[in-house]
């Protein structure tokens, strides 16, 4: 570790974080100004920073007039991007707002008053609009509206845009609701730790850059008696040729796959899929070379095992490696297993590819090492999640299991990755303070799928009700008849009882219960129930004076 004098903190040779950054003392670069020498000494912490000052603009209001002195960091806002929006009763009817300081004006759009039950007033505008580009914006008038803030009504004067605009609040009507805060000067303590999410988030930037390399390599072990086998090239249609040459540049550039000139006994089928952006994504097809493979059944947690350690849980963030599997190495005598044919010659894989039958659990089982002995955090194959009780707890965790991110070379997708959020979908489930919900797009897929037609569609309806089946009370017995249209002596005929079930089970869906997280120190107790359709039960925990659900389960009965 080094003593920096560029940015005054500790760290590894080649990781300051002042690297590329304008000082604000002196513009020049790669040094933060607390450590500036422009002037003979260093500068103190005390900085000041951008204010809003208000500025004689006689009849013109200007939207978005605070430029900042030095460029904002977009990965980082893009963060925090949803914070600077609210939902606020206005008029009785619910309108986010945008909070927009560098604005002297309230902005309300047409739509917005269009869906007011009680609609304003317009008047004629007395002032002018624009923008901070000094573009003149439309105004169809002003009104006064009631803004609803912590049960507190406030009268404010609104200027009416067109539909294309969205609405805001200014900077006077952010103060004055309490909604923001105006900030003079920050005292930066070096040792301090970062304020924010954004602040940890940005002191990692490297971890979510380039393509990862763990410190681990995997040796796929043959049974004994593995025949190789060869498969030819499969033939590529005539557009794709040209994607697929450059995928395939790009994969030997990254280190991922290499070209193979010399004769190997393996060669498995190449499979294309094209991405949503028209892109290829290059995986081969080891059907044969998965038969011969000795697995080493490392065990997968389900998602029971791990929510079930979420008692208390109030914030969270989940981590998604970034091409996973790619970042973890094949030794020498593994990659000629993986070798692939292609229009353009075979190639192999040097890294660990999709598809092969160990793969997840390798993985994950890599995943797991390193984030060994951190608390409030687990994984789940090329997914991270991590906890916490309170914001502190939590960004301690988070910065915890960065620091190991980086030790062990993993890099992250920071698209795929949610920070100290209160809600987050993970392995199909919602999670939140309050317990375990089902996902609502899984919800609503199964609300949407149309009466089946035949034996097919039943089976698809069971599938997806089946993910989600623990959070229906007595499934089993309440999808007798529709499942009765699967045993093999009935002939499908949609009746009018099947209907009433499938719109029943559709209800329950739309009420399914929150289930609580397991606290072993609470009181569990089981319930149950049976009928001639099924037997059910029922998990409860005691919290306080009540009983919350933390499982259902269901089964049915034989003839």
């Amino acid at each position: 570790m080094l003593d920096c004098r560029r940015c005054g903190l500790k760290h590894m040779p080649k990781k300051c974080p002042a690297y590329g950054k304008i000082c604000s003392a002196c513009h020049g670069k790669n040094h933060f100004a607390k450590q500036c020498f422009s002037n003979g000494k260093e500068n103190k912490t005390k900085r000041s920073v951008n204010t809003v000052e208000d500025a004689d603009l006689s009849d013109t209001f200007f939207v978005g007039l605070v430029n900042c002195e030095t460029e904002p960091d977009t990965e980082i806002n893009a963060l925090v991007e949803d914070k600077w929006t609210v939902p606020l009763a206005i008029n009785g009817t619910l309108v986010t707002l945008k909070l927009d300081t560098g604005a002297k004006a309230n902005l309300i759009s047409l739509s917005d008053i269009k869906e007011m039950k009680d609609k304003p007033k317009i008047q004629k505008a007395k002032s002018a609009l624009k923008d901070y580009n000094g573009q003149e914006i439309e105004s169809f008038g002003t009104c006064r509206l009631k803004v609803t803030v912590k049960d507190k009504v406030h009268h404010l004067c609104f200027s009416v845009v067109a539909e294309a605009h969205e609405s805001l609040l200014g900077d006077k009507a952010c103060e004055d609701l309490g909604l923001v805060r105006r900030v003079y000067y920050i005292n930066t303590d070096v040792d301090s730790p970062p304020d924010s999410i954004g602040d940890i988030v940005q002191s990692f930037a490297d971890v979510f850059k380039a393509l990862g390399t763990l410190p681990f390599t995997y040796k796929i072990a043959l049974k004994e008696n593995a025949k190789p086998v060869v498969h030819a090239a499969r033939r590529v249609p005539v557009p794709l040729k040209d994607k697929l040459k450059k995928e395939l540049d790009r994969m030997t550039a990254l280190g991922v796959i290499r070209k193979v000139e010399e004769p190997t006994d393996w060669v498995n089928s190449m499979v294309c899929v094209k991405k949503k952006s028209g892109d290829l994504r290059i995986c081969m097809d080891p059907k044969d070379l998965n038969e011969n493979i000795k697995r080493e059944h490392y065990q997968i947690p389900k998602r029971e095992e791990i929510t079930c350690e979420m008692a208390g849980a109030r914030y969270f963030t989940k981590l998604d490696a970034s091409q996973g599997f790619w970042q973890l190495k094949l030794d020498e005598s593994s990659t000629k297993y993986c070798t692939f044919n292609t229009p353009f010659g075979r190639y192999c894989f040097l890294r660990l590819p999709f598809g092969i039958i160990s793969a997840s659990e390798i993985f994950h089982r890599a995943m797991e090492h390193i984030i060994e002995g951190l608390e409030g955090v687990r994984v789940y194959v090329d997914d991270i999640i991590i906890w916490g009780s309170t914001m502190q707890e939590h960004k301690e965790r988070l910065i915890g299991v960065l620091e190991r991110v980086r030790k062990y070379g993993l890099k992250l997708n920071k698209s795929k990755c949610q920070f100290g959020v209160q809600e987050i979908v993970f392995l199909g489930d919602k999670l939140s303070a309050q317990g375990v919900q089902p996902d609502q797009d899984k919800v609503k897929a199964i609300l949407n799928m149309p009466r089946p037609t035949d034996k097919t569609g039943v089976l698809r309806i069971m599938g997806m009700v089946n993910f989600i089946g623990k959070f229906i009370p007595n499934l089993a017995a309440n999808t007798s008849c529709i499942r009765e249209l699967l045993h093999k002596e009935h002939e499908f005929e949609w009746t009018a009882n099947h209907e009433s079930e499938w719109a029943n089970l559709k209800r329950m869906l739309t009420t399914a219960p929150v289930l609580a997280f397991y606290d072993s120190s609470n009181r569990i107790k089981l319930s149950t129930d049976a009928s001639k359709d099924g037997i059910g039960a029922v998990l409860l925990q005691a919290e306080g004076e009540h009983w919350k659900p933390l499982a259902y389960a269901s089964r049915s009965m034989t003839e």
